[in-house]
């Protein structure tokens, strides 16, 4: 393991990332939101091992593009598909996202964790293949079915999100961004302690409390 204190704030950071994606992939409506803590915990991951190797990642630089400037470490190889599928998430979205899609990411980012850590000298237990299952054929599906599954928050407007707040109570971010105009949320980090732009209108964001 490192003794790098800045790698190890980073690994701290990504593993926090991480739980929250677990924690609001549970809550209904936070289903966007898990899948960019996904990508932003494996983007950490993989900023750890980078600075770990001698080669920091500037601040600005996202998920794909510190794979790219570092996947000739052989540790990486096995990632480069992993780390294609999370690269797209790097912003929160604004509708919600088909379940399936956030478990996918979640197990994604367990895989770069483990590549990441075993690389920096831990014995971990390999977590399943993140590969994701083929594509079922949908049958015919009654009324019922048809709304069983289905995400309010996927069909919300703005302006509907924004009337419906923020999640409850939890052991998510403490502090977040919130955009008044659009109802976009984004993480207090490292990264955004000073300010965040939001990523959709570009307005200065206002700091809240996360729970």
């Amino acid at each position: 393991m490192t003794d790098d204190p800045a790698v190890s704030e980073m690994l701290e950071e990504a593993e926090d990332d991480l739980r929250d994606a677990e924690d609001l992939s549970r809550r209904p409506g936070s289903l966007s939101m898990a899948l960019y803590q996904a990508s932003q915990s494996a983007e950490k991951f993989l900023r750890a091992l980078a600075q770990g190797r001698g080669r920091p990642a500037p601040i600005h630089w996202d998920l794909q593009r510190i794979f790219e400037a570092t996947d000739d470490l052989p540790e990486l190889a096995p990632l480069a598909e992993a780390v294609g599928r999370l690269a797209g998430h790097g912003t929160p979205g604004r509708t919600g996202v088909a379940g399936g899609i956030v478990a996918e990411g979640i197990r994604t980012a367990h895989w770069v964790r483990y590549h990441v850590r075993k690389a920096l000298g831990e014995d971990l237990t390999p977590p399943p293949d993140p590969t994701p299952a083929p594509a079922e054929t949908p049958g015919p599906e009654s009324p019922r079915e048809a709304t069983a599954d289905r995400d309010p928050a996927a069909e919300e407007t703005p302006t509907e999100e924004r009337r419906r707040g923020p999640p409850g109570p939890g052991s998510y971010v403490r502090q977040v961004w919130l955009c008044e105009r659009c109802g976009v949320r984004l993480p207090r980090t490292r990264q955004t302690g000073r300010g965040a732009p939001c990523p959709h209108c570009n307005r200065p964001m206002r700091l809240v409390p996360g729970n």
